[in-house]
């Protein structure tokens, strides 16, 4: 699914890359080493994803590896990153939240979920940030 013009649209589609979450794996398993530059340009790439989504407000709710497809560039260089399932998103105005006011009414995988979602159910534009810096740590 992909935002388009402040329309959330359904898309079936044959992805032809591969997630974060496999990277990071075949980074963990030593078959090959994960330079700073590249967490880095990642870590940039997805910020970058989750600025887009905010602008048009939106949250995703579920950024995590497995969420973040991995290209290859037909030009060579750094690979190209996307931002993928939207089936949890919420739309939210600018400096607003969506709360439930539930603890642990968390929507996303619980291990990327921000203490503010986990405890009080509140929803907002920080929770991706959040989820980067589990990504990333």
């Amino acid at each position: 699914m992909i935002i388009f013009q402040f329309a959330i649209c359904f898309l079936n589609m044959h992805i032809y890359g591969e997630f974060l979450h496999d990277l990071i794996n075949n980074y963990k398993r030593g078959m090959r080493t994960m330079l700073e530059l590249e967490v880095c340009f990642y870590t940039y790439k997805i910020l970058m994803g989750i600025q887009h989504v905010h602008k048009e407000g939106w949250v995703h709710c579920d950024i995590k590896p497995t969420n973040i497809l991995v290209f290859n560039n037909e030009r060579g260089g750094m690979p190209k990153l996307k931002l993928a399932d939207f089936g949890l998103s919420l739309k939210v105005c600018d400096r607003k939240t969506y709360m439930t006011g539930i603890s642990l009414s968390n929507r996303g995988t619980l291990l990327y979920a921000s203490p503010e979602s986990l405890l009080c159910g509140i929803h907002s534009k920080s929770y991706g940030i959040w989820s980067l810096g589990c990504i990333v740590a």
